[in-house]
């Protein structure tokens, strides 16, 4: 009988390790979209999924919906903004505030 053998990556999204690391590098990360929906890993909870580009590569960090007020606003306005017909690029890096991360964004210098 074969055994499961879980995988290493979990596809494009950003693991807790490489969400430290980024946040400790102040890694500027070009948001394409913010996306609300439900959370597959915790039942009857939704989650904010932010799409951005690293190195090339589109990658995408989850935060759970409800957790951290000022995130959920931030996000969701953030959602907002960039469904605008209007809206120009923007950039945001990760923050740590406690025991969790939020985003901030950056000016264009």
């Amino acid at each position: 009988m074969a055994k499961f053998i879980a995988p290493k990556s979990s596809g494009n999204f950003v693991g807790a390790a490489e969400k430290a690391e980024l946040e400790k590098d102040g890694t500027l990360l070009p948001v394409l979209s913010v996306v609300k929906g439900n959370n597959p890993f915790e039942k009857d909870a939704l989650r904010q999924v932010l799409t951005f580009t690293l190195d090339g590569e589109e990658r995408s960090l989850s935060f759970t919906y409800g957790m951290v007020q000022s995130r959920d606003v931030f996000l969701d306005s953030l959602a907002e903004y960039l469904a605008s017909e209007d809206a120009e690029p923007v950039t945001v890096k990760l923050v740590k505030s406690g025991r969790s991360f939020v985003l901030e964004t950056v000016e264009d210098e």
